[in-house]
C-alpha cells in the first residue's frame, strides 16, 4: 500500500535511510539520521511537497519524497526527489511504484522539473531514474566525502509539466 507519510513514520524512515546509507554509501549524512531530524524534515516539507511511503501491515518499508531544490523563490517550481527502500523489498519494482506515484502528485501540483542527485557509481539508481524518464544532465567529480573516500555526484532531470510560470505571491 502506498500512502502519504505520517509524523509517526519518522523513526522507521530514518532507519531505512540509515541502513541504505551504511550498506551502499549512498547517503550524505555523516552520522545516523535521528528520528527527530527526520520528523523535522517531514514537518517542514510536507505542507507543500509530497512524501509517500510504501507499507506492509502499516509498517513503512520504503519512501519517496520531494524536497526544495533551492530555497530562493526563482526555484519554486523545481524539486529534488529521492526514493529509499528497506533491503527486504528491493528488486520488487516498489521503487518504481513509489516514484511514479510521487511524480504524479508533483505533476498535479504543477511543479516544472524534478532533479535527482545520485552518488556514483550507482547502476541500480541510474536504471530506475532512466526507466522513469530522467536524463543525466550533470556530473561532479569528488564533491562528497563519505567513509574516507571521495564520491562523485550525478544529476538526473525530469520535465514534469510545461506551463507559463505565475508571478510569486
Amino acid at each position: 500500500m502506498i500512502r502519504a507519510v505520517k509524523p509517526e513514520d519518522a523513526e522507521q524512515l530514518s532507519q531505512i535511510y540509515d541502513a541504505y546509507q551504511s550498506q551502499s554509501g549512498g547517503g550524505w549524512e555523516r552520522d545516523p539520521l535521528e528520528p527527530d531530524r527526520m520528523a523535522e524534515h517531514i514537518a517542514a516539507w510536507t505542507p507543500r511537497l509530497p512524501w509517500l511511503v510504501y507499507c506492509e501491515l502499516d509498517k513503512p518499508l520504503g519512501y519517496a519524497c520531494a524536497m526544495p531544490w533551492r530555497e530562493q523563490p526563482a526555484f519554486r517550481y523545481t524539486v529534488e526527489t529521492c526514493v529509499y527502500l528497506d533491503a527486504s523489498v528491493r528488486g520488487q519494482n516498489l521503487g518504481s511504484q513509489l516514484y511514479r506515484a510521487l511524480i504524479g502528485q508533483l505533476r498535479e501540483q504543477q511543479f516544472h522539473q524534478a532533479l535527482a542527485a545520485i552518488p556514483l557509481p550507482n547502476a541500480a539508481s541510474i536504471r530506475l531514474h532512466e526507466k522513469l524518464g530522467f536524463r543525466k544532465v550533470a556530473h561532479f567529480n569528488e564533491v562528497g566525502c563519505q567513509a574516507e573516500r571521495w564520491i562523485n555526484l550525478g544529476y538526473w532531470q525530469l520535465l514534469l509539466a510545461r506551463f507559463a510560470p505565475q508571478a510569486a505571491p
